[in-house]
């Protein structure tokens, strides 16, 4: 991972301009090909497993859905009990629709950003098994520079 600057104007204006057009965040976002989950296992087992697992739901349930199939279990009064919800559901849309729409939003941001937590694990993975390689070698030169200098005795 490489050191960067953050600068807070810049990254609120990305937010700010996130929030202004916000389906073109979730169109996106649903069009995008998702990364594959990468392998964890270097982390405690069970936690790896859990993770892939989680950020696998994570993926394919971001999304909610605000037009729930109306239904009725009730034989008699099942008709009206569905037109009375059908009723409710349009008057409270107006109310409910922005907020369900901030909960995908904030779901998308969430799900892009363990993505990116998930990526930069691997990256650090990588970087520690680069390093872990090196000092095997360093360990074998020094290993092998130690025994050429001492002197052979004939």
């Amino acid at each position: 991972m490489e050191d960067r600057e953050v600068d807070p104007q810049q990254l609120m204006g990305e937010i700010s301009k996130a929030l202004d057009d916000p389906s073109s965040l979730i169109e996106d976002f649903g069009a995008m090909e998702r990364p594959p989950v990468f392998n964890l296992d270097f982390i405690h087992p069970p936690h790896a497993r859990s993770l892939r697992i989680n950020l696998g739901l994570i993926s394919k349930n971001w999304e909610i859905d605000s037009e729930v199939p109306i239904s009725s279990k009730r034989k008699y009064a099942g008709r009206l009990v569905i037109v009375v919800k059908h009723v409710v559901r349009s008057l409270t849309a107006w109310y409910m629709n922005p907020v369900i729409h901030e909960i995908r939003k904030f779901n998308m941001l969430v799900t892009r950003t363990l993505y990116d937590i998930n990526k930069n694990i691997e990256e650090v993975k990588e970087r520690l098994d680069n390093l872990e390689e090196v000092q095997e070698l360093l360990e074998d030169i020094g290993e092998e520079t130690e025994a050429g200098s001492t002197p052979e005795k004939a």
